[in-house]
């Protein structure tokens, strides 16, 4: 005789056909969770995107670092070749020129030895709205290095005694560069 056995229902039936059994279901997001995360994340977004596309800061850093980098290579040039090398600034022009005090020369332009090292604030493409607002080393608008790297008033006699302060400023905001009495350290 023939026996058919019918299982019954429960947790160990095989599932209908297009059906999967409930431990190997579908592992998605519902509508709700998703719509949180985005929610969560816009609000990120408009809360540092602000941080990140603030131009007149970025232009002010990116100038401050760039006559940073320009004075202390007029620093490094005045040791090397054992004599002094100026550093003018122009504020009225917007502008600083470094050469070397000695024959009046300009000094070479490291990233391109085929131009003088001067910077003109106005017209450059990442200094845009950046001006210099004071400039004061030893009551000059300038300085000059001697061998020893040492900052000096312009005319090269007397060597600063006080913090020399270079004033960037870039619409609501203001940064200073300073130059070091006595060991000519530029920050």
């Amino acid at each position: 005789m023939l026996r058919l056995s019918v299982s019954p229902p429960g947790p160990h039936r095989l599932p209908l056909r297009g059906q999967l059994p409930r431990s190997l279901g579908a592992r998605g997001f519902t509508l709700i969770e998703l719509v949180i995360v985005m929610v969560i994340i816009g609000v990120l977004a408009a809360t540092a995107a602000p941080k990140f596309y603030d131009q007149a800061r970025t232009t002010l850093d990116v100038t401050k670092t760039r006559l940073i980098a320009d004075m202390t290579y007029a620093r490094e040039i005045a040791v090397e070749i054992h004599g002094p090398v100026s550093v003018r600034f122009n504020v009225a022009g917007n502008s600083y020129q470094i050469y070397n005090s000695s024959n009046g020369m300009a000094v070479s332009d490291p990233s391109d030895l085929s131009k003088n090292l001067s910077f003109s604030l106005t017209g450059q493409q990442f200094s845009g709205g950046v001006a210099i607002a004071s400039a004061s080393i030893g009551g000059t608008p300038g300085l000059r290095f001697n061998s020893w790297g040492a900052p000096t008033d312009t005319s090269g006699n007397t060597q600063t005694t006080t913090t020399g302060l270079i004033v960037l400023t870039s619409g609501s905001y203001t940064d200073t560069v300073r130059v070091e009495a006595r060991t000519g350290y530029v920050r």
